[in-house]
């Protein structure tokens, strides 16, 4: 069976549109299920320890690039303000 995994980034208002971030994006990846819980878990886990010590931590975009919820210091991503 496939499985399909959406994320979506931006403002999805389109009668009011943002001048500082007038986008909205939506991806997605379609794949067995049986590598999303097995291979790709097991590959995201050991890359979550290797770089935080833990499994716990949600890799989001919005606190990785502003440094919080889990990954304040490690330096990961630093962008141009």
């Amino acid at each position: 069976m496939k499985v399909m995994f959406l994320d979506e980034s931006g403002d999805r208002n389109l009668s009011v549109i943002d001048p500082q971030y007038p986008l909205f994006v939506l991806g997605g990846v379609i794949m067995e299920q049986d590598y999303a819980e097995g291979q790709l878990t097991e590959a995201v886990n050991e890359f979550k320890r290797e770089m935080f010590g833990s499994t716990d931590i949600i890799l989001h975009t919005a606190d990785i690039t502003r440094n919080r919820k889990g990954v304040e210091g490690y330096g990961i991503v630093t962008l141009p303000r």
